[in-house]
């Protein structure tokens, strides 16, 4: 923060470096540590997938094409998501910004009694903070976690569908019951996937602004002079 350039320096606030160190870090650090459970789900659905097909044979397709026809409402909520978490995370920095300089200037504000508006400015940047939090966890989480649930189930349905009238095979209890568990084993890694969008998402934004805070422009070293101590010199 010391090293930063006057012009950098007036882009980045003490709430903006605080909350990358203490919001921001944390959540790429939680990204790193389910970063196995993000690799590890969806290789759990295609190799389900795979025996689908050993046991349905081309009806299993018709699953797969039930799974592509959520891609494009996964993509819109995740889209819609990082938009909000970015938001979240400006108005944010724009609270912690204001409660650093009301904490440096509160001889003045008790002085002129500004407690009122200063304390109606720091509500009204909250509720705007609190707000794209909910946009963020309804519409995006809630949005991806209704899709990645759904989607084994129609997955399901349109694969017995499809073995049973159209290719008109007999839907016997073996091949019932084996698909119905590897859709299970499927719909728990389904579940996973919002969590870990959801994450994923997050800890980009925050590695976003954590990379734009450190390629900020840093003070020429040329132009300082490193004073030097002699100890001999003491006394």
């Amino acid at each position: 923060m010391l090293k930063l350039s006057p012009a950098a320096r007036a882009k980045t606030s003490a709430g903006e470096f605080v909350n990358m160190v203490t919001t921001d870090v944390n959540r790429i650090r939680f990204f790193w540590f389910r970063l196995n459970e993000f690799i590890y789900s969806p290789l759990n659905i295609g190799f389900c997938f795979i025996l689908l097909f050993i046991v349905l044979g081309h009806s299993a397709w018709y699953g797969v094409a039930t799974v592509f026809l959520f891609v494009p409402l996964n993509a819109y909520a995740a889209e819609l998501q990082s938009k909000f978490e970015e938001k979240q995370m400006e108005f944010k920095d724009a609270r912690l910004k204001l409660m650093s300089d009301v904490l440096s200037g509160i001889k003045v504000l008790k002085l002129y009694a500004w407690e009122p508006p200063i304390q109606k400015r720091i509500a009204q940047l909250r509720e705007r903070e609190t707000t794209e939090l909910r946009k963020a966890n309804y519409i995006g989480i809630g949005l991806m976690e209704s899709s990645f649930t759904m989607c084994p189930i129609l997955a399901t349905i349109a694969c017995f569908v499809a073995y049973t009238l159209i290719e008109g095979h007999p839907l016997t209890p073996q091949v019932a019951f084996s698909c119905l568990m590897l859709f299970q084993m499927m719909r728990y890694s389904a579940n996973q996937l919002p969590v870990l969008v959801s994450e994923s998402i997050r800890a980009f934004v925050s590695m976003r602004r954590i990379s734009e805070f450190l390629d900020a422009d840093e003070l020429d070293e040329r132009h300082f002079h490193r004073l030097e101590t002699n100890t001999s010199d003491i006394g």
